[in-house]
Parts: structure tokens; C-alpha cells; sequence
């Protein structure tokens, strides 16, 4: 057996092409049900405020928006 390869956040974004971001947040997901995702969204209904589904980019719109950061929760298991 191989020994397993893992591969960095951006270099599976720039296979996969496809991150999510909010609205709000400032870091891009590899999952749109990742924690750092649900969790912000469940708080901001709670605090009656309106809430939006992620919305899928590439690393490169990510980035140009000012969400290039990688999420710490998601960013090692896309």
C-alpha cells in the first residue's frame, strides 16, 4: 500500500474550481454545510437577521472579493 498524499486547500480549489462564500464572511469553504457556514447562519436568524445560501465561486472570484482566506474547519477535508 501507498502512502496517502494530501493535498493543500488551494491546490484542491484549483482542481475542484468550485468554493462557497457568504455574504458576510470573510473566508472561502470547501463545503457549503460547513460549520463556519451553518453555525454563522443559525446565529443570524436567531438575531432576526436576513440570511442568504452560499454562494459558489472560484478561488480567483474568492479572492478578488476579498475571501481568499481558506476556512479553518473545512479546508482539510474538501
Amino acid at each position: 500500500m501507498g502512502a496517502k498524499v494530501r493535498t493543500s486547500f488551494r491546490e484542491r480549489s484549483s482542481m475542484s474550481e468550485t468554493l462557497y462564500i457568504t455574504a458576510q464572511g470573510d473566508r472561502c469553504h470547501a463545503r457549503p454545510d460547513c460549520s463556519g457556514i451553518t453555525g454563522a447562519h443559525k446565529a443570524a436568524v436567531t438575531l432576526g437577521y436576513e440570511v442568504f445560501e452560499p454562494e459558489e465561486v472560484t478561488l480567483a472570484e474568492a479572492q478578488q472579493r476579498g475571501k481568499g482566506a481558506s476556512c479553518p474547519t473545512c479546508s482539510g477535508s474538501a
